[in-house]
């Protein structure tokens, strides 16, 4: 909008403002991964693999805010009226910003293995994996050019920062975090009947810790509030409160959370005839801890871990020409942990939904037609039911008893055909996804889809180029619309309700086009 000096200009107005504009809402990541291997054998019957690896992840999820000039976070300590953000001589207008919440992550990793072979049957496997990763959680805030667009897709972390009266940068976030895994396995594994009988028992033992730094201060609803603004003396609760704001806050704080178990392990499998068939079962416990992002709120939150009972028995069969398997399973989860991206919190958000069980049937299908041509087909039944009414405050809970988990659909099926003549590969796959529900109560789904992938691959083998290629992806051929992922964060659609809100969607990719060379040296 133009600046006019002496009137007030609203960029957030409907006439010139649209917050849904896909510019705006783009996910820009800079990734980068390194990984190493090495095995060492110690002596005959001793061999050390060690694996480490490093990654490193700059990402948003893009946002946009409409700030007025006399917002007190951009007056902070100064004492001034306002910052004259569109240079007209005044501070009555309200301008738009480009408003993301940034995550840096460096992950270091390290997967090591000590196996004795006790003998030409058995083996003993002692594990341990260290995980650490480090997120600097940041929202500079940025500006918009004169089209709407982002100067820069990272904003004021790596453009040009929103400065207040006194010198700071304008930010919705800034905190960090440390997440911590050290983990001790031991597993033994032996085969009998001439190798057709094998079973595996195991035990691991995984140590997280989380670490957390919240610089900003955090209002009682959970939101954050980053100000350079003198803060009250705190009160009997140790909240404090700011000139003009409404509301109480908790001052920056850090803290550490810390989860453990011991999860056992078991598994049996048998080859009865030595003709390719294979019967199996496994038992698993498991854990999973809550992300740090979740940990954070007026206080540390003490977030139950996720644990998980899960079941499998099934068959394979591995033929000349036809690979087969078909897999029944079942999986207990308490403290049930269900994850999906908030467009309003600009990040993911984990709910706990209680106890849940799921059990299903897996089966899939592979054909050699003929020395060029292969087939593929897959097919997944999932049934899921949560088993708790959910709190939602003292007095409220939400009926989702008997109500089936989000986002996971009843049936998922896919094909593929590939054809290989020489270093040309060509291939079709589709892919069908049934309807899924978008709220915690089942009164919102997400339609069913089909798509269909193309790939076009030449490798140069036969010019003595090993392992270098050109590939040719296409993804939704037909580019059909669809609806891609759920941000499930809603327990119901339905507004009426103290718990209902508007479910949100991310739109399934257009028709895209990838191109890929490969070089091996």
């Amino acid at each position: 909008m133009p600046a006019a000096a002496g009137s007030a200009q609203n960029e957030g107005d409907a006439e010139v403002s649209c917050t849904n504009y896909h510019g705006l809402r783009i996910n820009p990541s800079n990734t980068g991964n390194i990984r190493g291997q090495a095995s060492f054998g110690l002596s005959d019957a001793l061999r050390l693999t060690i694996d480490p690896s490093f990654q490193y992840v700059l990402a948003n999820g893009g946002g946009f805010t409409v700030v007025p000039e006399t917002d007190r976070r951009l007056i902070g300590a100064s004492g001034t009226p306002g910052v004259d953000l569109n240079g007209d001589g005044d501070t009555l207008d309200s301008i738009a910003l480009y408003t993301p919440n940034t995550t840096n992550t460096h992950r270091y990793s390290v997967n090591s293995s000590l196996i004795w072979y006790l003998d030409d049957d058995s083996l003993l496997r002692f594990g341990y994996t260290f995980d650490r990763a480090r997120h600097r959680q940041t929202g500079q805030w940025g500006w918009l050019d004169e089209h709407g667009n982002p100067e820069n897709v990272f904003a004021g972390r790596d453009g040009r920062p929103v400065l207040t009266a006194d010198g700071a940068e304008l930010r919705g976030r800034d905190r960090l975090s440390i997440a911590l895994l050290n983990q001790v396995s031991l597993a033994y594994s032996s085969r009998a009947l001439d190798g057709r009988l094998r079973y595996d028992i195991g035990l691991r033992a995984p140590f997280f810790e989380r670490e957390l730094n919240q610089y900003c201060h955090t209002s009682i609803t959970g939101g954050q509030y980053c100000t350079t603004q003198p803060a009250s003396a705190p009160d009997a609760n140790g909240l404090v409160t700011f000139e003009g704001v409404n509301g109480s806050f908790l001052p920056p704080y850090g803290g550490t959370r810390k989860y453990d178990d011991f999860l056992p392990s078991v598994g049996i499998s048998f080859e009865p005839w030595r003709d390719g068939h294979l019967f199996y079962a496994s038992y698993a416990a498991g854990l999973s801890a809550p992300r740090t992002d979740n940990l954070y709120n007026v206080q540390i939150l003490d977030v139950e871990p996720e644990t998980t009972d899960s079941f499998d028995f099934g068959w394979r069969y591995n033929g000349p020409r036809i690979t087969s398997s078909t897999a029944l399973w079942y999986s207990r989860f308490d403290n049930r942990i269900v994850s999906s991206f908030d467009p309003d919190l600009g990040l993911s958000v984990d709910r706990n939904v209680g106890r849940v069980d799921l059990w299903g049937i897996d089966a899939e299908v592979g054909v050699r037609a003929t020395d060029h041509l292969s087939l593929y087909g897959s097919a997944s039944y999932n049934n899921s039911e949560v088993k708790n009414d959910i709190p939602f405050n003292s007095t409220v809970f939400v009926p989702t008893a008997g109500k089936e988990l989000v986002e996971t659909p009843e049936w998922t099926l896919a094909a593929r055909a590939q054809y290989v003549f020489g270093g040309l590969q060509i291939g079709l796959q589709g892919k069908y996804v049934g309807e899924r529900w978008a709220t915690d109560v089942n009164d919102e789904s997400a339609p069913s889809f089909t798509v269909l992938d193309a790939d076009l691959r030449y490798a140069f083998d036969a010019f003595g180029l090993k392992q270098t290629y050109v590939q040719l992806n296409v993804t939704n051929l037909l580019d059909r619309q669809y609806l891609g992922s759920i941000a499930t964060s809603r327990f119901s659609a339905d507004r009426t309700q103290p718990y209902g809100n508007v479910p949100f969607y991310s739109v399934g990719a257009p028709r895209t086009y990838q191109l890929t060379v490969g070089l091996s040296f």
